[in-house]
């Protein structure tokens, strides 16, 4: 049986879309080749790097965030803090660099979309990125103190109200 396969149009590229919106809002950004883009990005937990890569032959973008505040994290807390997080990733996994930073990639697939929704498409993949990123950060922090002879709930930052404060969804622009 021959599945024949389908062949599909190649998009414009999608950092070139990025590069302009980036621009127009003074972000700071790095365009490293024509297929590869780094900004810095903030999130509840902290400000995150990101490297995006556009493989045109596939109409598939690369996501890979760098978390470089894990730097001084103990090896064997920050490998248990991946697993438990790689377990309940759906858009993309966690692993390291082999320098210390803890990487989160994904994969977002663009198939026969306008500019439009494909800024749109690349702007969720980015804020599910950083959600992902931010909840692993907080995991980290409490893996790290489970493991650590303080008591989780005698510090104040763990409080339930700063526990609901990380934990919720933001809504709206400010």
């Amino acid at each position: 049986m021959v599945i024949p396969l389908h062949k599909t149009k190649t998009l414009s590229n999608p950092l070139d879309i990025l590069d302009d919106l980036l621009e127009a809002s003074d972000y700071s950004f790095t365009r490293e080749t024509k297929t590869r883009l780094h900004f810095t990005c903030g999130g509840k937990q902290g400000e995150y790097d990101f490297v995006l890569e556009w493989n045109a032959d596939h109409n598939a973008l690369k996501s890979t965030v760098i978390i470089k505040a894990t730097q001084n994290s103990e090896r064997d807390i920050l490998e248990t803090a991946i697993a438990l997080a790689n377990e309940t990733a759906w858009r993309g996994f966690f692993m390291t660099d082999g320098v210390g930073n803890s990487l989160f990639k994904s994969i977002l697939q663009l198939e026969g979309s306008g500019d439009g929704k494909i800024l749109m498409m690349v702007e969720d993949s980015i804020d599910h990125a950083i959600a992902e990123v931010d909840r692993f950060c907080i995991s980290l922090a409490i893996t790290d103190m489970e493991d650590s002879d303080q008591d989780l709930f005698d510090n104040e930052d763990w409080s339930l109200e700063n526990l609901t404060l990380m934990f919720s969804e933001t809504k709206g622009s400010a």
